[in-house]
């Protein structure tokens, strides 16, 4: 769950009477909330407002629904009279409670009313970071309290649309109710069957072994899609495939290999690729539920390709037995193909496609090439030499000298360009006292930064703090000492809505021409963070590989918006 930031540390800390004032204002909510199934003088459910103390007592005001922002009426609480001159039935004067936020509550429900089943509620703070919280069974939700000012608040869940509005939160206007209606995604169950009606898969094996997966494009894809990376399951195109037994999808036999969720409406394509490869693709419209391609075996086999070199020593041409890893990633994956002292070695039955081809040996130089191998083809890559190793060493700390665990980057810098290159999926980190080595590594000229801190996934990073890249030259042999120092960061949120694949890119490159940040907008949620430091900057927006937009860029402590249109 995202964390819930409060203005206010220290409020769990109120008077008892601010507090009891929060307990009374948060029950005329959950009242008011739908309930039709809770039996008379059952409990109410418990709603996860974050931290405990995290809160203080609002004023009590009316849970009214409204539809556009404006401020609640207030209401008396029982047993306190409703009096403007701020006096309690008991004579004394009542003290404001002091004023924290505004507390966001309502539903989450489906066009037919019922609640959306496992439904998130977000949104993001000036820092990036996403606040978010998860409806009850009923649908309903609570979040807060929030400060005031221009907030984005997203509801969704899995096979939904999200829904999502732009709120105004006023100070002094304590509860907002906002309630949101999910609207389901097409989805669309994927056959493949022999052209004699068996199922396919029971003749080839996994999907994973190909690299296979239906998906949903806008438009005709041709004979190629180059677009899958990583897990099947991501998104391709404008749709993502789950796999039956994934996701509670049951099996529905003759042939059915999963579900695609469109996450655009259609009219749309359907194609079914193997190893980047188009086999076969069908054209959709929105009321489509099924499709069935016709595939055999041999259509499969029919894909594989080999690959064959020899490994060397850079110095001497000498064969160096050591270890070949043919695939997507760009970092050895398992123990890969054993080479031989004669250094030969020889990969059978790939997949086609943009690969990495990576070579280790003992005490050398991790060398990583990409390749590209066409179906059925036998690619003859010659001799890879390999270097002896190089190691970089150092230590990263605060800007007020503390050592952090953080991530460290190493991309290889080509002197005569000024191009750097970063080695793909590949990232070391800082212990806890903020030293770090990085080992492996051909003699060259090495650019060395800090992209952020050390965090758990689903993202390898916090970019709240990052470093200055160093220029280390490493021709000569290893390099110590190093030292990389993290300063905060400001947050740049790139707004971007409508956006569809193909997803455009934006590149921060600092005065040196050096590409500091890449994200991509809206793939991901209409607002995307871009984390900076304090500086100059050229803002530039690709789709495709086409420039569409440069634009300078100054960047200080305050955080900025900038709204991104693209045709």
């Amino acid at each position: 769950m995202g964390r819930v930031v409060s203005p206010a540390r220290a409020s769990w800390q109120a008077p008892a009477g601010a507090t009891l004032g929060f307990a009374l204002a948060f029950a005329v909510v959950l009242f008011a909330l739908p309930d039709r199934e809770r039996p008379a003088g059952a409990p109410l459910p418990t709603h996860d407002l974050g931290t405990r103390g995290e809160y203080s007592a609002p004023l009590l005001v009316s849970p009214t629904s409204v539809t556009a922002v404006e401020a609640a009426e207030p209401v008396a609480a029982p047993g306190v009279r409703d009096d403007p001159t701020g006096e309690t039935g008991s004579g004394e004067r009542q003290q404001p409670s002091p004023l924290l936020g505004v507390l966001l509550w309502g539903t989450v429900t489906l066009p037919d009313g019922s609640p959306a089943p496992d439904a998130g509620v977000w949104t993001q703070d000036t820092g990036g970071d996403r606040l978010w919280v998860r409806t009850d069974a009923r649908g309903r939700y609570t979040k807060g309290p929030l400060p005031p000012g221009l907030r984005r608040v997203v509801a969704g869940a899995m096979h939904y649309h999200d829904a999502e509005v732009e709120l105004v939160l006023v100070a002094g206007q304590e509860l907002l109710r906002q309630d949101f209606v999910l609207r389901p995604k097409q989805r669309v169950i994927v056959r493949v069957l022999t052209s004699s009606g068996e199922p396919t898969l029971e003749a080839v094996g996994s999907l994973g072994r190909y690299k296979a997966v239906p998906v949903a494009t806008r438009e005709d894809p041709g004979d190629t899609f180059t677009g899958i990376v990583g897990s099947l399951n991501n998104l391709f195109g404008i749709g993502s495939f789950w796999g039956w037994g994934q996701a509670g999808i049951p099996n529905m036999g003759d042939g059915m290999i999963g579900i695609v969720t469109l996450h655009e409406d259609g009219p749309a394509w359907m194609s079914f690729v193997v190893s980047h490869q188009v086999l076969a693709k069908q054209r959709i419209d929105p009321t489509t539920e099924e499709v069935t391609f016709v595939l055999d075996p041999e259509d499969f086999l029919a894909l594989r390709c080999s690959a064959r070199g020899r490994v060397v020593d850079a110095e001497t041409g000498e064969p160096l037995a050591g270890a070949v890893h043919l695939g997507e990633h760009g970092f050895p994956m398992g123990r890969g193909h054993e080479v031989g002292a004669d250094g030969l070695f020889s990969i059978e039955d790939s997949n086609p496609g943009e690969l990495y081809l990576i070579v280790t040996a003992p005490e050398r130089a991790r060398v990583v090439r990409r390749v590209t191998l066409t179906p059925g083809e036998i690619l003859e890559v010659g001799d890879v030499p390999l270097h002896a190793a190089v190691t970089l060493s150092g230590s990263v700390r605060r800007d007020t000298g503390e050592p952090l665990e953080a991530v460290v980057s190493c991309g290889r810098l080509d002197p005569s360009t000024g191009e750097v290159r970063w080695p793909p999926n590949v990232s070391y980190r800082s212990g806890p006292d903020g030293t770090f080595t990085i080992g492996k590594l051909e003699p060259a000229v090495y650019l060395v930064r800090c992209p952020g801190l050390r965090a758990r996934p689903p993202q390898s990073s916090d970019p709240s703090m990052m470093s200055l890249p160093q220029r280390i030259d490493a021709t000569s042999g290893a390099v110590e000492g190093l030292e990389l120092v993290l300063y905060p960061t400001t947050v740049i949120t790139l707004v971007a809505d409508g956006v569809t694949d193909p997803w455009p890119v934006a590149t921060a490159r600092d005065t040196a021409g050096l590409a500091v940040r890449k994200v991509y907008p809206g793939r991901w949620g209409a607002e995307t963070p871009l984390h900076l430091l304090p500086g100059s900057y050229t803002l530039e927006i690709e789709r495709e590989g086409v420039l569409l937009e440069q634009r300078r860029l100054e960047v200080g402590e305050a955080p900025q918006r900038l709204e991104l249109t693209f045709d």
